[in-house]
């Protein structure tokens, strides 16, 4: 039996395939490793970061940036906070760039659904993903409506579609104001001050953004909304702008190009204005997709998730929700 046989086999048996074409997935030659040791770790470190976003999220007037999203989403933070009952939710993941050392297999979910496709169009990616999402949550008569923002209807604070309630609106888009038009702007701001939860809620989009991020990197800013800021400085990496990176001529082998879009797949503008280096925590490996079986230059990356609600600053549920393992291709 040859590698790529033996890896087929290992696919199968790892549940790496799609159940409804029984295609494996385009899954890498070698694994991906982390330590068991790290691995909890981070997933315990996850109910500290949900505090740390709750604290910020109660705090946002006291960061301003030039970014005009940001300014955006902070124009309808404010009328949010003069307008909705104080409830703080929300779903986060959490990224970490991968030690290259390891004791176990990352893969530890014995049943894997992801598309095989890699020429997927925005309104397919993920598709087997999300119908198992749907099927799951119809199990306990949760209904899912793909549509449009403006098929939503709002009527005195509550959401309606096809004349049913909605209670969660989970955002697959409007990650950037290049996707927004004056009649999206208006609607994503009602849907902000509704009964609705939203996903992810404009303080989160605030905190997760770039120039937020470079802030939390520095500890002195860090130690202001969190107690654990020793242990979780360790996560939050360096960054540089694209400037000051050229100008002090950093070892580019050490750094990762970060956008200040947001969106992963979904980025539909290119601008290389305002970007920032990320410093790479762990070291780049040469790896393979088995469709492919060319070597390629690779960062381990693991996400853990987290889910967060507080009503009037009484925190009701604070957890950690398991977890993703992906490689990051060196473009």
């Amino acid at each position: 039996m040859d590698n790529k046989e033996l890896l087929r086999h290992l696919g199968y048996a790892n549940g790496l395939y799609n159940s409804k074409t029984g295609k494996l997935i385009n899954f890498t030659v070698q694994p991906s490793f982390t330590s068991k040791k790290s691995f909890l770790k981070l997933c315990e470190l996850q109910k500290k970061l949900n505090l740390l976003y709750f604290n910020l999220s109660k705090n946002l007037d006291e960061f301003i940036f030039p970014d005009p999203f940001y300014q955006f989403l902070y124009s309808v933070y404010k009328e949010k906070n003069k307008k909705k009952e104080n409830i703080c939710t929300f779903l986060i993941r959490s990224d970490y760039l991968l030690d290259e050392n390891s004791q176990i297999h990352s893969l530890l979910y014995k049943n894997t659904e992801i598309s095989e496709n890699e020429n997927t169009t925005p309104n397919t990616t993920n598709y087997v993903e999300k119908t198992l999402i749907i099927d799951l949550l119809l199990k306990d008569n949760i209904n899912i409506v793909y549509c449009k923002i403006t098929d939503l209807r709002i009527d005195n604070g509550s959401v309606y579609i096809r004349d049913k309630h909605v209670c969660i609106v989970y955002y697959r888009w409007f990650y950037n104001l290049e996707q927004f038009d004056s009649n999206s702007k208006q609607i994503f701001f009602e849907l902000e001050i509704s009964n609705v939860i939203s996903l992810p809620s404009v303080e989160f989009r605030m905190i997760n953004n770039k120039f937020f991020q470079v802030e939390l990197a520095k500890k002195d800013v860090l130690k202001k909304y969190t107690t654990d800021y020793e242990e979780l400085s360790d996560y939050f990496t360096e960054f540089k702008t694209t400037d000051a990176f050229n100008l002090e001529k950093y070892d580019q082998s050490n750094w990762v190009f970060k956008t200040v879009l947001e969106g992963g797949n979904s980025i539909n503008l290119k601008n290389s204005e305002g970007f920032f280096m990320k410093k790479i925590i762990s070291p780049t490996v040469d790896n393979a997709f088995i469709y492919e079986n060319k070597m390629k230059k690779m960062i381990n990356e693991i996400s853990t998730f987290g889910s967060f609600i507080a009503i009037n600053n009484k925190i009701i549920h604070n957890d950690k929700d398991g977890y993703l393992v992906m490689v990051v291709l060196i473009l």
